[in-house]
C-alpha cells in the first residue's frame, strides 16, 4: 500500500481498511445500484461509476485512483498542467463532499504549491484550505479555490443518470478552465 493511500486512509477511514484501487480501461463495466429517495444512486456506486467512466483518458499516463470502499477521493496520478504553468504535470485530488453529486466538490487539490510560467502563483491554489474545505497540507496536498455556481445560477445540476451533466467530467473541465484561465 502506497504512502498516500495511508495518509488519506488516515484522513477519512478510521478502522483503516484498504479501500484504494487502480482504475484501468480494462475494468468491469458500470456498477447499477437502487435508486434512492433523491432519484440518484447510491453515493458510492455514483462515484465508482463517474470512476471507470473517465479512467481510459488518464490511463496511459499512471492512471487513477480512488476510495472504492467509501467514494470519498480520487487521484489523478499525472494531470495536464495547461501552458501558463512552468511545469506540465501534477498529481491532482479530488474530495467528494458527503452530498455528491447533489453538490459537487468543494476546490481541488495538487501535490505542490506549482509557479506560472511568469514566476507568480495562482492567487487560487493555496497553502489553507478554507469554506469547509478538508485541509490536507500537512498531506503534501495545496487546495485550489473553485467551486460551480448555484443551480439557480444555471450552475451544477446533476442528472440521475451519471453519464450525463453535471459529472465528475464536467467537474474535471471546470478544473482545466480555472487552471488555463487567469481569472
Amino acid at each position: 500500500m502506497s504512502t498516500f493511500v495511508r495518509v488519506l486512509e488516515a484522513l477519512f477511514i478510521p478502522d483503516g481498511h484498504d479501500t484504494a484501487i487502480d482504475v484501468t480501461p480494462d475494468r468491469a463495466p458500470a456498477r447499477r445500484a437502487a435508486v434512492g429517495p433523491s432519484g440518484f444512486d447510491d453515493r458510492t456506486t455514483r462515484i465508482q461509476n463517474e470512476v471507470l467512466m473517465i479512467a481510459p483518458r488518464f490511463s496511459d499516463r499512471g492512471g487513477v485512483d480512488f476510495d472504492e470502499a467509501n467514494g470519498d477521493w480520487l487521484r489523478i496520478q499525472q494531470f495536464a498542467l495547461p501552458e501558463r504553468w512552468q511545469h506540465r504535470w501534477a498529481q491532482l485530488l479530488v474530495v467528494f463532499p458527503q452530498t455528491y453529486p447533489i453538490s459537487p466538490p468543494l476546490g481541488f487539490y495538487l501535490d505542490r504549491k506549482f509557479p506560472l510560467a511568469d514566476g507568480g502563483g495562482d492567487p487560487h491554489l493555496t497553502s489553507s484550505a478554507f469554506h469547509g474545505a478538508p485541509d490536507l497540507l500537512a498531506a503534501g496536498w495545496h487546495w485550489y479555490c473553485v467551486w460551480p455556481k448555484a443551480p439557480d445560477d444555471g450552475g451544477w445540476q446533476p442528472s440521475a443518470d451519471f453519464r450525463d451533466s453535471d459529472n465528475l467530467w464536467t467537474f474535471l473541465s471546470l478544473v482545466r478552465d480555472v487552471l488555463t484561465n487567469d481569472n
